[in-house]
């Protein structure tokens, strides 16, 4: 009996998750072009992996971080000159928590609408954590009009992939001084999807970061590209020319995987929430990273809900995961308890 009711179930579930990715599908706007590179397959594989043997060198940005606050709005310039002059300036959303010395950053899915997590980092500041929502590379305002998509973040043409993850990195990064030049002393962060995946990239390379909080997290860009559902049309523009092999080798330099003995550091912890029926970020490949971490000794906490990629975000996974990401980054980051206020919310 209750096996049957399990199986009605997750039959009802799948059903609910192939209608929203459908209502979903907005890559069906991509304009997909065959692979291209600033440099042939031999070198570029040689320059990303000498960079991911120095991510100090290649992470690393210069001078001083002028941020402009209009409101909640903040932008500054990108240390990444890109062929797209909207895509150079640094877009954000802030939302301060009276007296608190923590805060997060918000990086969003890929292609997410940028209110989505607007609400997110409101609750976040209700929770007495300072907010800031940052837009990822060709995203939002960052997007140029001949883009149907945010394509420029992940797409066919390996070099400017390489370009855009490493630009979200350094931003970050800048976001992180930024925070600390306003006082604040304790730093995680929270992405979900793809978003994730850059969050521990940061994570990785950002020192000051105390804490990590992934949704559909994993650690291989390259076999997410290639196995997962939404990706799919830029795997058909790969893969008459390179094996997933190959491409793991080309991105190694942005490989969240390649940096995961930095995050073994006695003052960093992390949350990871997978969906077990997901399909564009596979919960094997998730599982796997969850695997190297514990051989690293990395601090992480997470759970598998019985939900998809897109389910996640309906009630009562969106709920439930929405709170123990808050609760862990309130337990990790505000050491003090006139920081930690209580508060009733509804997402």
């Amino acid at each position: 009996m209750i096996r049957n009711i399990q199986n009605i179930f997750i039959s009802a579930l799948l059903k609910k998750e192939t209608e929203l990715a459908s209502e979903d599908d907005i890559h069906k706007y991509a304009v997909v072009s065959k692979m291209s590179s600033d440099q042939d397959l031999e070198s570029l594989i040689k320059w990303s992996q000498e960079m991911s043997a120095d991510p100090a060198k290649f992470f690393t940005f210069e001078g001083a971080v002028n941020v402009a606050k209009s409101g909640t709005q903040i932008k500054f310039d990108s240390p990444i000159k890109s062929l797209h002059s909207e895509n150079n300036v640094v877009m954000g959303d802030f939302y301060p928590s009276k007296k608190s010395k923590a805060a997060v950053i918000i990086l969003g899915h890929w292609n997410a609408p940028k209110e989505s997590y607007i609400r997110l980092a409101k609750i976040y500041s209700r929770f007495g954590i300072n907010a800031l929502r940052l837009s990822l590379p060709y995203h939002d305002e960052r997007r140029p009009k001949s883009m149907p998509i945010a394509s420029g973040l992940l797409s066919s043409n390996l070099t400017l992939t390489i370009q855009s993850f490493q630009q979200s990195v350094l931003e970050a990064r800048m976001a992180v001084s930024w925070l600390k030049s306003q006082g604040i002393n304790h730093v995680g962060i929270v992405g979900a999807s793809i978003g994730s995946a850059i969050s521990l990239l940061i994570a990785a390379n950002e020192p000051s970061i105390k804490a990590y909080v992934g949704y559909l997290a994993a650690d291989d860009i390259a076999e997410i590209l290639w196995n997962g559902s939404a990706t799919q049309h830029i795997k058909l523009s790969l893969e008459e020319e390179i094996n997933l092999n190959i491409l793991k080798k080309v991105w190694a330099c942005i490989n969240p995987g390649s940096y995961l003995e930095q995050l073994a550091r006695p003052d960093f912890s992390m949350h990871v929430s997978y969906a077990k029926f997901d399909t564009a970020c596979p919960a094997k490949v998730t599982q796997k990273m969850l695997v190297k971490l514990r051989r690293l000794n990395v601090p992480v906490s997470y759970y598998g809900y019985p939900c998809g990629h897109c389910t996640l975000a309906t009630f009562p996974f969106i709920q439930i995961a929405g709170m123990s990401g808050i609760n862990f980054m309130k337990k990790k980051l505000l050491i003090s308890p006139y920081e930690n206020p209580q508060v009733r919310v509804k997402f």
